[in-house]
């Protein structure tokens, strides 16, 4: 998020986060023509609506927040692995990996 626009296809990613929250639109672009009709109506849209919404954004959407999220994530499902109960199957394999050993 550092000021500027985005044009972005309609990928559900790209969608939520430049569509959704207002930093810019979203076209279908897969053919030159696509791309032109795309960049003209970006260019006569509400370009300093979103520059405005992408410096508000700023600070929340940077790599450092975004690390903290991803190390949040990681270290929710590890937990929850570690307290679910072992299934049949996975001591069956368990075993198998000793007996390789």
């Amino acid at each position: 998020a550092s000021g500027l626009p985005i044009l972005a296809s309609h990928g559900t990613e790209l969608r939520r986060f430049v569509g959704d929250i207002g930093v810019g639109q979203n076209a279908h672009l897969q053919t030159p023509e696509d791309f032109a009709c795309a960049i003209s109506a970006f260019m006569n849209g509400p370009l300093d609506q979103y520059r405005e919404k992408s410096r508000e954004l700023s600070a929340r959407y940077t790599w450092e927040t975004e690390g903290r999220l991803w190390f949040d994530i990681i270290r929710d499902a590890q937990a929850v692995h570690r307290m679910r109960p072992w299934s049949a199957a996975s001591a069956s394999h368990q075993s198998s990996l000793k007996r390789a050993s």
